[in-house]
Order: C-alpha cells, then structure tokens, then sequence
C-alpha cells in the first residue's frame, strides 16, 4: 500500500530535525493514529536531497551553475568550528580519520549524521588499513559532492562541478602533505601489528591529526559562505 505524506519524521532514537517534504511511500509500519512513518533509509535519502528547515536555505535550482556558484550555499555557524570539533572527534573519542571526517563534516554542514561515522569508519587507514588513500581525502571529496549536488538537477552539470570542485580539493591536499596515501603520510604500514600501536601511540596524535585539522579547514575554505 503506498500513500502520501507531507512530514517526515525522523527515526527513533535520534535528533535530527524532520524534513518537511512530499513523497510517496510503501506503509510497513504505522506511527500514532495509524500514520505511515519513513523507514531510516527513506528518511535518510529524503532528507539528503531535502533542505534541512533548521539549518540551512535551499539555494536556486540553476542548470549549469559553475561549482562556486553551486557550493554557495548557506551553512551553519558550526562550519567555522569544524577544523576543531574534527579533532576532538578524532584524539578524545578515539575515531578513525575517516569516520571523523564524514561525522563532523555533516555536523557543520546541517547533514543527517546519524549513519556517517558508520559509513566512514572502513576508509580508515587508507581503506581498511591497506595504506592507500588517505580516508580525509576520501570523505573530503564526499562532503563537497554532497553539498556540490544539493542545487542542481542536471546531470551533466552535476558532475562538471563536483569533478571541478573535488579535483581542486585533491590537489590543496597533495600540496599542502606532498601525498595523498595513508602510509606515505604517516610513514607506517598499519597492517603490522607492532606498527599499528606505534601508530596509537605517537603518530596518531603527532602527525594524522594535524592531518585531519588541516583537511576541514581546506574544506571549510572550499565551501564558500554566504555573502
């Protein structure tokens, strides 16, 4: 049976605002007074593609629009706090660089957060500790395509700008370390186990969290604020 909604509700157990939108849905299960609810992946993906009514103002729906024009987009106040709050996330609660970045690279920028840190934690150690990409460059390049896409409609425009503005990204992040691979960056092969606890106990803190500040506020430049 599918039927149409007007508010969708945010799953249980979480803070995330409700998204006010209009879709059609398959009832699986009812909430007060026999009204369908989104499943958290519906609710998910909707409030992906949705303006968040708290936190951030839908810019126009412009075909064609240059990657500056389609990241000007308003953002929370937080966004200046990133660079910071990743490395809370990261040093005092003991995350993974990739779990990190996605985590509070939503936070700051009024995206559902509920899932991110799950869907990152596997990046770490440059994907599953083999030493390959960086996972900050990773999720980095998911943030911007995120917030790249959430004003345009046109797929060939849509992938021109978040090509342009992700590529742009990558190469800040080789200037700026020299490497875009996890174990270049942190000089140690996290497959080891003797290397893997070096890593915990020094590199961690001297070098990749440096890495993981640095990243979000290349990141946080890139998103351009509202004038």
């Amino acid at each position: 049976m599918t039927t149409q909604r007007q508010e969708a509700e945010p799953p249980t157990g979480t803070n995330c605002p409700a998204v006010p939108v209009t879709t059609t849905i398959t009832a699986r299960t009812t909430g007060q007074g026999g009204r369908p609810r989104l499943t958290r992946r519906e609710w998910l993906r909707t409030a992906a593609l949705t303006p968040l009514a708290a936190a951030t103002i839908t810019p126009p729906m412009v075909s064609g629009a240059s990657a500056a024009e389609t990241l000007a987009v308003h953002h929370p106040a937080s966004l200046s706090d990133f660079p910071a709050n990743a490395v809370r996330l990261y040093m005092k609660e003991d995350r993974g660089c990739g779990e990190t970045m996605l985590l509070a690279g939503c936070q700051a920028l009024g995206f559902p957060a509920d899932q991110a840190a799950d869907m990152g934690l596997g990046l770490s150690g440059g994907i599953g500790l083999q030493g390959k990409t960086c996972a900050c460059v990773i999720a980095g390049a998911q943030l911007l395509s995120l917030v790249a896409t959430r004003s345009e409609t046109d797929p060939a425009a849509r992938k021109k700008g978040v090509y342009g503005i992700v590529g742009h990204f990558v190469k800040q992040f080789a200037a700026e370390f020299g490497a875009t691979d996890c174990r270049v960056l942190c000089g140690l092969d996290l497959t080891k186990p003797e290397e893997l606890k070096r890593f915990k106990v020094s590199v961690k803190g001297a070098v990749c969290s440096k890495i993981v500040e640095k990243t979000a506020r290349l990141l946080a430049e890139t998103i351009p604020s509202r004038s």
